[in-house]
């Protein structure tokens, strides 16, 4: 059986925070740790981390990069922290890739690494995590869906710093990238239970993506997008991350995509994730309550699905949510952490969810905005 072992740091120094976390972890088996699951604010020292982990467990497997935000059941919800979360025991198996530069031939590079690797077809789980700004969310999740069968759930999401929308992180065993993709195939006998919400609703009328290219908005409503969204908060230079488009698949809300950045001489808004021309648009909102409230009951959900208790879970939390909520970010893991009693829990906040599970989710594309995504792991 899979087990997590969560180990999370306030030492803002990496050396220090690597001795806490080792110390932390002198409990396990050193034979029994097969995987790090990394998570660290951008000022952290990711090669020193990936050098460190390697030369204490040569074969391990790492899958992470920066956040906007670390939790865990251990210390709760920091900013300025590092939480590393380990799988151990027995019975299980873990593999990894590794990608650089995915604006780039991503599809001939995973498939140079799924060629490669061990055989996926008992693979479990996957776990990704990407750069934020290399590429959109749904062409990562399109490329690696290929090499993985169906039924096998892709968690995960985009890594940050900060806020500040400049450069991210990702690492893996092999080495630490700023424009990358890095994943953890995980095998087993074990069940998953996995749910996402938003607590997001739209607030405006609906309006049609009148120009686009990929996640790159041009034009709603055939005016230039930023007035689209100046016209309902009365400004161009409002914090808009928190506003995203309700994308409408047949009438009815599927998802949500944030936007990211804009220019305010061109209007052109860039979101986190495709916004197709031609789409059904709506700008939306929440308040602190709703996404609370939407974070335990995707918690609640995962936890069910399993018939059973989970033996631990991995949350992905929208940087937007972390904005929203403010000094309320903690209550987020606070919340499911009175779900999953006394179980290791680790997560981040991201800049995109990864979250594609056919065919539980049909109508989405795999990747997700201002969503609360939950996954838990139990007995098989």
């Amino acid at each position: 059986m899979v087990k997590l072992k969560v180990c999370h740091s306030e030492q803002v120094d990496t050396k220090y925070a690597l001795e806490e976390i080792f110390e932390e972890l002198k409990s396990i088996p050193s034979e029994q740790i097969k995987a790090a699951i990394v998570f660290a604010d951008i000022e952290f020292d990711l090669e020193e981390i990936r050098s460190n982990l390697i030369s204490n467990y040569h074969d391990i497997k790492i899958v992470g990069g920066t956040s906007y935000g670390e939790m865990s059941s251990t210390v709760g919800w920091r900013e300025d922290s590092l939480v590393i979360g380990f799988l151990y025991g027995e019975n299980f198996s873990v593999d990894s890739f590794s990608v650089d530069n995915i604006s780039q031939d991503l599809g001939k590079k995973l498939a140079l690494q799924f060629n490669s690797s061990e055989d996926t077809n008992k693979a479990k789980l996957c776990i990704l995590v990407s750069d934020a700004f290399s590429i959109g969310g749904e062409t990562i999740i399109k490329n690696v869906r290929e090499y993985l069968p169906r039924e096998i759930p892709i968690i995960g999401g985009m890594s940050a710093d900060q806020w500040a929308f400049i450069e991210t992180r990702q690492i893996s065993e092999q080495s630490v990238y700023t424009n990358g993709l890095v994943g953890l195939i995980v095998s087993g006998d074990f069940k998953v239970g996995i749910s996402t919400s938003t607590g997001w609703e739209p607030k405006g009328k609906k309006a049609i993506v009148t120009q686009s290219e990929g996640n790159v908005v041009k034009q709603i409503n055939n005016i230039p997008a930023l007035d689209f969204y100046a016209q309902t908060f009365g400004t161009k230079n409002g914090t808009f991350g928190e506003y995203p488009l309700a994308m409408y698949i047949e009438g009815k809300v599927a998802y949500f995509r944030a936007p990211l950045k804009w220019d305010i001489e061109t209007g052109i808004m860039t979101f986190a994730g495709a916004v197709p021309e031609g789409s059904e648009v709506a700008i939306s909102t929440t308040t602190r309550e709703q996404a609370l409230k939407a974070a335990i009951e995707s918690t609640q959900e995962a936890c069910n699905e399993l018939q059973n208790d989970p033996d631990w879970a991995f949350v992905t939390s929208c940087a937007a949510r972390r904005q929203l909520l403010g000094t309320q970010a903690e209550s987020e893991i606070v919340n499911t952490l009175s779900v999953i009693k006394n179980k290791p829990v680790l997560g981040f906040n991201s800049y995109g969810e990864f979250l594609d599970v056919i065919p539980k989710y049909p109508d989405t594309p795999g990747f997700l905005n201002e969503s609360f995504c939950v996954v838990t792991i139990g007995k098989g």
